[in-house]
């Protein structure tokens, strides 16, 4: 799994930036350093099972502040791209004991022996992150579907799932849910539309204007089609196909349709005839008796 650093705590090669420490505490609160070992803990396990077909981008402490909701932020933790699909994974610290339904997540609460219902759950979070992502892409015409995915860090925390509308799993199912519902799904995206994702969610706008420019340099009518995201690629400037003749079609109908109904009425015209030939035997024995015999 390659792995591609956009998180201001992080230099390029993944190794955490002394420098940052205040930065990582106004970001993550004073559980920082343990937010930051748990989120490396969840790459290490996918980095286990994936190969470098795919890529894991982490953004981790990127818009995230003790004081901005969640809901407000546009970029999740982690975003994987590969060719079975893109995840978009939203990380929490919470402890707790749920119960998911659909939509509904119910945490279990001491003080009433019983589970209660919460509201703007991590479900809704992860979605609305997703959502931005896939909005993003879409409007690039590159693969659009994003999976969102919450996964509990949180030794302390379990999840019972019933057809969740969101999946949401705990740090020690990492391992087998990336192996299972990631690694082994079917492929959907060719290597080259994992590059053109992994490119557009990466670039600066800077860079991919300077991209675009070089991109389609020279006077044109109109913007250049994009490729169209297909098993078989379609690149931007090839030549047009070739216009196919229009096959001539006799009475409305093609060669098909009119040979069917030519044998239908070669077969009617053999049937009627036979009937017409023992019928005039029987009107007229003596006259057909010498070339025909119909008892």
């Amino acid at each position: 799994m390659i792995i591609i650093n956009r998180s201001p705590l992080y230099d390029n090669t993944g190794k955490f930036v002394e420098a940052q420490i205040e930065t990582a505490r106004q970001m993550l609160g004073e559980s920082w350093e343990q937010f930051l070992q748990r989120e490396a803990h969840v790459v290490s396990l996918m980095g286990e099972k994936l190969d470098d077909r795919f890529n894991l981008i982490r953004y981790i402490g990127h818009e995230r502040t003790t004081v901005l909701p969640d809901q407000q932020r546009t970029m999740p933790d982690l975003l994987l791209i590969g060719p079975t699909g893109i995840w978009s994974i939203l990380l929490s610290h919470v402890r707790g004991d749920y119960k998911i339904e659909g939509d509904r997540w119910y945490r279990y609460d001491p003080s009433i022996t019983d589970y209660a219902q919460e509201e703007n759950t991590l479900a809704e979070q992860a979605r609305v992150l997703a959502s931005n992502i896939m909005d993003r892409l879409q409007s690039e015409e590159l693969p659009p579907w994003v999976h969102p995915l919450v996964i509990l860090t949180n030794p302390n925390a379990k999840t019972d799932l019933n057809e969740p509308s969101v999946i949401a799993i705990t740090a020690d199912q990492v391992g087998k849910f990336t192996d299972l519902e990631i690694e082994s799904r079917l492929i959907v995206m060719s290597a080259y539309e994992v590059t053109q994702v992994e490119k557009s969610l990466t670039a600066s706008p800077a860079r991919k204007a300077r991209d675009f420019e070089k991109k389609y340099t020279g006077e044109t009518t109109g913007i250049p089609a994009r490729p169209v995201q297909t098993a078989e690629l379609t690149f931007p400037m090839q030549d047009p196909p070739k216009k196919r003749r229009a096959k001539k079609r006799r009475l409305g109908m093609n060669g098909v349709q009119c040979g069917c109904l030519t044998l239908l009425g070669v077969l009617m015209f053999g049937i009627l005839g036979f009937f017409g030939l023992y019928m005039l035997n029987d009107l007229y024995p003596d006259l057909l008796q010498q070339y025909f015999s119909f008892r």
